[in-house]
């Protein structure tokens, strides 16, 4: 019987895990929030109100990765580190597509030092690399904060229709500090409601559809 080698599955990034900088905090004193955390199984982002995790996708080997001229090989195992905002950006700018080699999609980990870090990817002909420095600061704890607690109804919806209806109560209210009231009904084949008023009294009510899971 053939015996199975171990893969060496490494840490890989694909875009999804730095489009998160949007939830970076904007603008404000706390520099470890101006920044995605990165760790060798997510990426996370928050601006104290809202917190974002992307896992790092799991199913490519490190080893199929293509040999990067005049480069180290990519880091199997790092320490965590918080990435600027600005860097993320950056860092979606080098990213590669192609049809016929999935693992090109992918950026991979080449250094990382004690004040700074290169990302880079490679189409087989180029490479590309950002080096950033990191961002220095205790990012928050935030395991706990993914830890589901107490009973929760739990309901699939069409993103593109739930950001429909954001946007328009966005340009509806005109101030977001007002919200909006969102109703989840017991019921998960039921539709969300939503409620929005205006400073004015003007109202508005909304619902969407959730989607039936087949069993």
């Amino acid at each position: 019987m053939k015996k199975e080698t171990n893969k060496n599955k490494g840490t890989f990034f694909n875009r999804h895990n730095f489009a998160i900088h949007n939830f970076c905090e904007q603008g404000g004193t706390k520099q470890e929030l101006n920044g995605i955390f990165v760790t060798p199984e997510h990426t996370i982002s928050t601006d104290g109100f809202t917190i974002i995790k992307v896992d790092t996708p799991k199913d490519y080997d490190l080893d199929d990765f293509p040999i990067i001229p005049n480069k180290p090989k990519p880091l199997e195992s790092f320490k965590s580190f918080i990435l600027p905002k600005t860097s993320a950006t950056r860092i979606l700018s080098i990213f590669k597509e192609s049809a016929n080699l999935p693992i090109l999609d992918n950026a991979v980990l080449i250094s990382n030092k004690k004040e700074t870090a290169e990302i880079g990817t490679t189409d087989l002909e180029n490479f590309s690399s950002i080096t950033s420095q990191k961002v220095i600061g205790e990012f928050p704890k935030y395991k706990e904060l993914f830890v589901e607690k107490g009973k929760h109804i739990e309901i699939t919806v069409n993103p593109k229709l739930l950001k429909k209806i954001v946007d328009f109560y966005i340009s509806f209210l005109g101030t977001p500090e007002k919200g909006i009231k969102i109703k989840i009904p017991v019921k998960a084949d039921e539709p969300i409601r939503f409620y929005g008023e205006r400073k004015n009294g003007q109202k508005a009510k909304s619902l969407l559809m959730t989607i039936k899971e087949e069993k």
